[in-house]
């Protein structure tokens, strides 16, 4: 084969390499938000067993007013860790209705590899920057009303 040939099939192997590792944002991700007082948290949904797994991790931050909410087939007690991130979060578990069953504020991710898992079952996992839980007065047994968008 030419050398030009071998070039070209590098570089293809490369790019689907790339393709396959590296998270690029989706523009046809889910979205959802959610409102507490006069505050708006925009979120990523992760709904599938990759997003999952990816999570915010590798991330160099978040911004104020985004998070992300993992939805699940099921209620359970998911534990959730710090693998590769890069800023400390609150982790907030909610029930089918959106109530708050647990939260973890402030997990650093030094925390890594302790996992974090809620007494209660839950369907939805919140995360968002630290802080966030105690400025908005979120705590065990608020509501929070999720809209999909």
């Amino acid at each position: 084969m030419k050398p030009t040939l071998w070039i070209i099939i590098g570089i293809v192997i490369g790019a689907l390499a790339l393709a396959f590792f590296v998270r690029i944002p989706s523009s046809n991700q889910k979205k959802a938000a959610i409102s507490i007082g006069k505050t708006n948290i925009n979120l990523e949904v992760a709904d599938t067993d990759v997003l999952r797994t990816q999570g915010l991790s590798g991330r160099e931050s978040l911004a104020s007013t985004t998070g992300m909410l993992f939805v699940f087939d099921e209620s359970d007690t998911y534990g959730f860790w710090m693998k590769d991130m890069r800023f400390p979060l609150d982790i907030i578990w909610l029930d089918e209705q959106g109530v708050v069953v647990h939260i973890e504020y402030n997990v650093a991710p030094e925390t890594y590899p302790s996992v974090l898992t809620p007494n209660e079952k839950a369907l939805y996992v919140l995360e968002v920057n630290a802080g966030v839980a105690s400025e908005l007065l979120i705590e065990k047994g608020t509501r929070l009303d999720i809209v999909f968008k």
